[in-house]
């Protein structure tokens, strides 16, 4: 792993101001055409707002590293686009794209560059296009760096394209050898940057290749920055802080008005659009795909539906497509292509019957059943009955079934111009970054998998700009798969706000906690070498177990339970409440709660790195619950305080923990003695806090460990349920 020292002058946003000069402003001119004034003015801060945290391209060199974080198919392009256009308006002389992994998306994001840059069309020859460029290119870089130097004012760009791959990297680094990079500002965009770019090899002390060409490639410049474009950051995160891949600064970016994300389709009204492929009709691995599905028979007629009325209201100029994503075993798609072909064969023969004939009117009744589905959600837009069924049979006869995976070494490259309708079926080649054009129905039986939720939310291609067409969408998915999107939502949002949280602020400075259900992992572990936990409290006690191993700590803590009892009024029990044994013990009550996470849960020192994981995540759980309930109150006790005289001794196990916090039960109810026990001290739908000091020790030898440590217990009710991921602090 390549790591870096973390010292940097530039932290924060305004290390300086970039220009919007013609590029940019023609840019989002061109690209801008059908936009709101506010969505061109939102790209254009955005993208000011990241090339200021860049390295600049003027004064001393440095390296930076950058995350952009947008939602599947939401502007990402757009936006590294902009920063394409607005870095040459401020004088870099070179800007690198590193694409997918497959010919596919190179393709794709260097003719989308070409278009919306208008590389082709322009007059002024400000950029010179390169394409995976190799030592006959190098002259062009060369020349174009020369001019830089010369400070040319009608010196060229290059813009250099790359595919992730081990050997494309090397031939391109091949051609700039003997080229003087030496304080040359370069910007380095790296989309899907969280697909091949990181360390697959790091639990290994090894590097996987294609980080390893990363690293050499940015060591060829010691003025760049490495900006980091994905939507699922999650490993990018995660990674250790000291990788020359984990960001420095982050900046989230915003969709358009018309973006459908995840919160629309399984958590706001569209929800109804989503629909449940029963476990029965879910194909069976590497076992033939059996009777047609209903539900895929259901999905066929919704989308040739669509097709019909994309061609009754004149919408041929774009796409209408439907996806089915089977697996990611190619077997299937065979099958599934195969089936596909067959039905939309017999249906257009059956179409072609008389009018009369039983066949043809079953046909079309379980046609109108789907009609009358997409009438619900359409609306009046909707054309008739009658227009669809003029045109359905044609619907269904011009579509095309395509497989698209790298089952032949390469990915098909799809010419969305030269048709309206397409059946796409495939998998893997289709999970990333492809663009899935006039998308409208999705069939996808594919299971959850691995559980890896950024893998996950990659396969959703069916989010993106859709609301104006999006009564005609439809999703059939495993219900699993469904649940486990539906539980994405939630973690997005968290991750998002986590690092809306951070604009200006060092990403190295982020404790990792956020958001995750436990039926999802993060990311592959591969790229992962730092310790995590996935947890919740609810309906349970938390307590720090080892809060002895530091003297340091412990002091603190002293006083910060000392400050908090002196700022709030602390009496004995009530002997109403737990009885006349808990009155030795003193609380306050109805505490808000947002008072007791900021005056002392926070304040807290937890010097053990296994309670860190643990309390981190639970203070975070507490502080998203207070989103919901910011008037949330709690009770706070302090547990046989040191001025009552009595000892308060507690075992450590074999780990150096404590074995048990809690007193028991004492005597018997009705007794004027009786004590329910520690555990009982608590209300059972509101947090309880409860302040001990402990004298610890040994587990075997029955010695003196520590004297006089403070110790947190935490009573947390099930309402505050809140699943979250927490990982190992990093220096």
């Amino acid at each position: 792993m390549k790591t870096v020292e973390l010292t940097f002058g530039n932290e924060g946003s305004g290390g300086w101001t970039p220009i919007e000069g013609e590029e940019t402003n023609q840019l989002i001119s061109h690209i801008g055409k059908k936009w709101s004034e506010s969505e061109r003015e939102n790209l254009r801060k955005s993208t000011t707002h990241i090339l200021s945290q860049c390295s600049p391209p003027h004064g001393p060199g440095g390296r930076r590293t950058g995350l952009v974080v947008g939602y599947v198919q939401s502007g990402k392009t757009a936006s590294f686009t902009a920063v394409t256009a607005m870095a040459a308006d401020n004088g870099y002389p070179l800007i690198i794209v590193l694409t997918g992994t497959k010919n596919n998306l190179q393709k794709q994001s260097a003719d989308r560059l070409e278009e919306d840059l208008q590389l082709k069309t322009r007059k002024k020859r400000k950029w010179r296009h390169l394409r995976e460029p190799g030592k006959n290119e190098g002259t062009a870089i060369r020349q174009i760096l020369e001019d830089y130097r010369d400070k040319d004012p009608d010196g060229h760009v290059a813009l250099v394209v790359l595919k992730k791959h081990k050997a494309v990297l090397k031939k391109f680094m091949a051609a700039l050898k003997g080229i003087d990079l030496n304080g040359v500002p370069v910007i380095l965009i790296d989309d899907e940057a969280d697909q091949a770019s990181l360390n697959a090899r790091v639990n290994q002390d090894e590097e996987s290749p294609t980080y390893s060409q990363i690293c050499q490639l940015r060591d060829l410049f010691d003025n760049h920055t490495f900006l980091e474009y994905t939507a699922t950051p999650q490993a990018n995160l995660l990674i250790s802080v000291l990788d020359v891949l984990s960001p420095q600064f982050a900046e989230v970016i915003q969709p358009g008005g018309d973006y459908v994300g995840g919160v629309e389709f399984f958590r706001g009204e569209s929800a109804s659009l989503v629909r449940d492929i029963p476990v029965g009709e879910l194909p069976v691995r590497k076992g033939p795909v059996g009777d047609v599905p209903p539900t895929l028979l259901e999905a066929l007629r919704l989308y040739f539906l669509g097709v019909a009325a994309g061609y009754v209201t004149g919408d041929e100029g774009g796409n209408r497509t439907m996806f089915i994503h089977p697996s990611r075993e190619t077997d299937l798609h065979g099958e599934f292509a195969f089936r596909t072909r067959q039905i939309m064969s017999r249906w257009a023969e059956t179409l072609g019957f008389p009018q009369d004939d039983i066949d043809r009117l079953d046909l079309l009744d379980s046609f109108k059943k789907c009609y009358d589905d997409l009438h619900q959600t359409v609306g009046e837009e909707l054309p008739t009955w009658d227009e669809l069924q003029a045109h359905l049979r044609k619907a269904i006869r011009r579509a095309s079934v395509d497989e698209v995976n790298s089952v032949k070494g390469s990915t098909e490259i799809i010419n969305w111009g030269a048709q309206y309708a397409r059946v796409i079926v495939g998998g893997q080649a289709l999970d990333r970054g492809v663009t899935i054009e006039g998308l409208t129905v999705t069939y996808m039986p594919r299971g959850v998998g691995t559980g890896a939720a950024d893998s996950l939310q990659q396969r959703a291609r069916f989010l993106g700009y859709k609301r104006s067409y999006l009564g005609y969408c439809r999703l059939f998915l495993d219900a699993s798969v469904k649940g486990a999107f539906n539980e994405y939502v939630e973690h997005e949002k968290s991750l998002r706000g986590e690092l809306d949280k951070l604009r200006d602020t060092p990403v190295t400075s982020w404790r990792r906690v956020f958001i995750l259900s436990p039926n999802l992992q993060p990311t592959r572990r591969n790229v992962l070498s730092l310790k995590h936990v996935q947890a919740t409290y609810a309906d349970q006690w938390y307590w720090v177990r080892a809060p002895h191993v530091s003297t340091d700590a412990r002091r603190a803590n002293v006083e910060v339970f000392d400050n908090f009892k002196m700022k709030y009024p602390f009496t004995n029990l009530p002997e109403s409440l737990y009885g006349k044994a808990a009155t030795r013990h003193k609380g306050i009550f109805s505490v808000p709660l947002r008072q007791v996470l900021d005056d002392l849960l926070v304040r807290v020192a937890v010097p053990d790195s296994e309670d860190q994981l643990l309390f981190a995540g639970l203070c975070f759980q507490l502080g998203e619950y207070l989103k919901n309930d910011p008037d949330s109150v709690c009770d706070v006790i302090e547990m046989r305080p040191l001025d009552s005289g009595e000892d308060s001794i507690r075992a450590l196990d074999k780990n150096n923990q404590i074995e048990n916090i809690f007193q028991g039960q004492n005597r018997q109810e009705g007794d004027p003695l009786y004590y329910p026990g520690d555990r009982r001290l608590r209300v059972t739908d509101r947090l309880t806090v409860q302040l001990r000091t402990l004298t610890l020790r040994h587990h075997e030898s029955k010695g003196i460990v520590a004297t006089e440590v403070p110790v947190l217990a935490l009573w947390v009710p099930e309402a505050m349920r809140k699943h979250w991921l927490s990982q190992e602090k990093q220096s």
